[in-house]
Protein backbone atom coordinates (compact mmCIF):
# COMPACT_ATOMS: atom_id res chain seq x y z
CA UNK A 1 0.00 0.00 0.00
CA UNK A 2 0.78 3.78 -0.11
CA UNK A 3 1.05 6.23 3.11
CA UNK A 4 2.43 9.07 3.35
CA UNK A 5 2.67 11.80 6.53
CA UNK A 6 3.23 15.73 6.82
CA UNK A 7 6.10 16.52 9.04
CA UNK A 8 5.34 19.46 11.96
CA UNK A 9 4.90 23.09 11.08
CA UNK A 10 8.44 23.81 11.25
CA UNK A 11 9.55 21.19 8.72
CA UNK A 12 11.00 18.79 10.77
CA UNK A 13 9.69 14.90 11.96
CA UNK A 14 6.15 14.67 13.25
CA UNK A 15 6.10 14.78 17.05
CA UNK A 16 2.17 13.43 16.73
CA UNK A 17 0.88 10.73 14.28
CA UNK A 18 -2.58 9.32 13.11
CA UNK A 19 -2.83 6.38 11.08
CA UNK A 20 -6.11 6.56 9.57
CA UNK A 21 -7.68 3.03 8.59
CA UNK A 22 -10.77 3.69 6.15
CA UNK A 23 -14.46 2.61 5.93
CA UNK A 24 -14.43 -0.27 3.28
CA UNK A 25 -11.26 0.78 1.52
CA UNK A 26 -12.81 3.89 -0.25
CA UNK A 27 -10.03 6.10 0.61
CA UNK A 28 -11.07 8.37 -2.67
CA UNK A 29 -14.13 8.87 -1.34
CA UNK A 30 -13.15 9.19 2.20
CA UNK A 31 -10.35 11.07 2.08
CA UNK A 32 -11.37 13.38 -0.59
CA UNK A 33 -15.02 14.26 0.40
CA UNK A 34 -16.63 12.82 3.45
CA UNK A 35 -13.48 13.19 6.16
CA UNK A 36 -13.29 16.17 8.81
CA UNK A 37 -10.79 14.03 10.72
CA UNK A 38 -7.98 14.77 8.42
CA UNK A 39 -9.00 18.71 9.30
CA UNK A 40 -9.56 18.12 12.69
CA UNK A 41 -6.23 16.15 13.44
CA UNK A 42 -4.32 18.66 11.40
CA UNK A 43 -5.36 21.66 13.05
CA UNK A 44 -3.94 19.76 16.33
CA UNK A 45 -0.79 19.80 15.09
CA UNK A 46 -1.07 16.15 14.37
CA UNK A 47 0.75 14.58 11.04
CA UNK A 48 -2.06 12.59 9.54
CA UNK A 49 -0.96 8.88 7.60
CA UNK A 50 -3.68 7.50 4.63
CA UNK A 51 -3.06 4.21 2.75
CA UNK A 52 -4.71 1.74 0.81
CA UNK A 53 -5.93 -1.62 1.43
CA UNK A 54 -4.47 -4.32 -0.25
CA UNK A 55 -6.52 -4.48 -3.77
CA UNK A 56 -7.62 -0.69 -3.99
CA UNK A 57 -5.74 2.27 -5.49
CA UNK A 58 -2.62 0.92 -6.76
CA UNK A 59 -2.23 -1.29 -3.95
CA UNK A 60 -2.22 -4.97 -5.21
CA UNK A 61 -3.99 -8.40 -3.27
CA UNK A 62 -6.99 -9.01 -2.23
CA UNK A 63 -8.34 -7.42 0.83
CA UNK A 64 -8.94 -9.50 3.96
CA UNK A 65 -9.34 -9.09 7.61
CA UNK A 66 -6.37 -10.80 8.40
CA UNK A 67 -4.24 -9.14 5.19
CA UNK A 68 -5.58 -5.75 5.95
CA UNK A 69 -4.41 -6.43 9.63
CA UNK A 70 -1.19 -7.49 8.98
CA UNK A 71 -0.71 -4.49 6.66
CA UNK A 72 -1.59 -2.35 9.43
CA UNK A 73 1.10 -3.36 12.06
CA UNK A 74 3.45 -2.83 8.65
CA UNK A 75 2.29 0.77 8.32
CA UNK A 76 2.49 1.39 12.16
CA UNK A 77 6.26 -0.13 12.46
CA UNK A 78 7.48 1.53 9.30
CA UNK A 79 6.49 5.14 11.20
CA UNK A 80 7.55 4.00 14.89
CA UNK A 81 10.79 3.05 13.23
CA UNK A 82 11.23 6.47 10.74
CA UNK A 83 9.74 9.13 13.52
CA UNK A 84 10.51 7.35 16.72
CA UNK A 85 9.87 9.25 19.39
CA UNK A 86 6.53 10.46 18.07
CA UNK A 87 3.42 9.57 19.58
CA UNK A 88 1.30 7.16 17.20
CA UNK A 89 -2.06 6.83 17.37
CA UNK A 90 -4.35 4.83 15.14
CA UNK A 91 -8.64 5.90 14.32
CA UNK A 92 -10.44 2.96 12.36
CA UNK A 93 -13.59 4.03 10.75
CA UNK A 94 -16.18 1.05 10.14
CA UNK A 95 -14.10 -1.55 8.49
CA UNK A 96 -11.06 -0.01 9.59
CA UNK A 97 -11.82 -0.59 12.55
CA UNK A 98 -11.28 -4.27 12.24
CA UNK A 99 -6.94 -3.13 11.64
CA UNK A 100 -7.41 -0.45 14.15
CA UNK A 101 -8.43 -2.63 17.25
CA UNK A 102 -6.24 -5.65 16.10
CA UNK A 103 -3.08 -3.67 16.14
CA UNK A 104 -4.20 -2.03 19.27
CA UNK A 105 -4.91 -5.81 20.98
CA UNK A 106 -1.60 -7.57 19.59
CA UNK A 107 0.85 -4.74 20.85
CA UNK A 108 1.70 -6.49 23.86
CA UNK A 109 5.18 -7.28 24.26
CA UNK A 110 6.27 -5.36 20.84
CA UNK A 111 7.25 -2.07 21.45
CA UNK A 112 6.84 -1.73 17.75
CA UNK A 113 3.40 -2.17 17.34
CA UNK A 114 2.21 -0.21 20.61
CA UNK A 115 -0.23 2.55 19.75
CA UNK A 116 -0.64 5.68 21.86
CA UNK A 117 -4.32 5.84 21.36
CA UNK A 118 -7.26 4.54 19.55
CA UNK A 119 -10.18 5.76 18.38
CA UNK A 120 -12.60 3.26 16.90
CA UNK A 121 -15.28 5.50 15.01
CA UNK A 122 -18.59 4.04 14.04
CA UNK A 123 -17.00 0.53 13.58
CA UNK A 124 -18.89 -2.78 14.83
CA UNK A 125 -18.66 -5.62 16.95
CA UNK A 126 -18.32 -8.54 14.32
CA UNK A 127 -18.82 -9.09 10.76
CA UNK A 128 -21.62 -11.50 11.63
CA UNK A 129 -23.19 -9.14 13.84
CA UNK A 130 -23.35 -6.78 10.96
CA UNK A 131 -24.68 -9.31 8.43
CA UNK A 132 -27.35 -10.52 11.03
CA UNK A 133 -28.52 -7.20 11.21
CA UNK A 134 -28.88 -6.18 7.56
CA UNK A 135 -29.61 -9.54 5.88
CA UNK A 136 -31.54 -12.94 6.78
CA UNK A 137 -30.07 -15.17 8.97
CA UNK A 138 -29.00 -17.67 5.82
CA UNK A 139 -26.40 -14.48 4.94
CA UNK A 140 -24.74 -14.61 8.08
CA UNK A 141 -24.31 -18.46 7.45
CA UNK A 142 -23.08 -17.99 4.01
CA UNK A 143 -20.85 -15.29 4.97
CA UNK A 144 -19.00 -17.41 7.72
CA UNK A 145 -18.46 -19.95 5.09
CA UNK A 146 -17.19 -18.25 2.01
CA UNK A 147 -14.88 -15.61 3.89
CA UNK A 148 -13.77 -17.15 6.98
CA UNK A 149 -13.32 -13.56 8.08
CA UNK A 150 -13.95 -13.62 12.21
CA UNK A 151 -12.80 -10.18 13.52
CA UNK A 152 -14.06 -9.56 17.63
CA UNK A 153 -13.79 -5.73 17.69
CA UNK A 154 -14.80 -5.79 20.83
CA UNK A 155 -12.83 -7.91 22.37
CA UNK A 156 -9.61 -6.23 20.77
CA UNK A 157 -11.28 -2.39 21.76
CA UNK A 158 -10.88 -4.05 25.20
CA UNK A 159 -8.00 -5.75 24.89
CA UNK A 160 -6.29 -2.40 23.98
CA UNK A 161 -4.09 -0.28 26.98
CA UNK A 162 -3.26 2.74 25.49
CA UNK A 163 -5.63 5.76 25.63
CA UNK A 164 -9.40 4.65 23.40
CA UNK A 165 -11.85 6.47 22.13
CA UNK A 166 -15.17 4.98 20.69
CA UNK A 167 -17.40 7.13 18.39
CA UNK A 168 -20.91 6.23 17.56
CA UNK A 169 -23.74 7.50 15.76
CA UNK A 170 -26.76 6.43 17.25
CA UNK A 171 -29.03 6.89 13.24
CA UNK A 172 -25.76 4.70 11.47
CA UNK A 173 -27.50 1.38 10.99
CA UNK A 174 -24.64 -0.69 11.08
Amino acid sequence: GSASAAADAGGGAPLHIMILSSPNAGIFEYHHHQCHWIAFYKSLGISVVIWNYRGYGRSTGWPTPASSSRDGEAVLRHFREKYAPAKIGMHGESIGGIVATHVGANARGDPALALDVLVCDRTFGTLEGVAAGLAPKWATRVLRVLTNWRVDNVGNFLATSCYKVCANDPCDMI
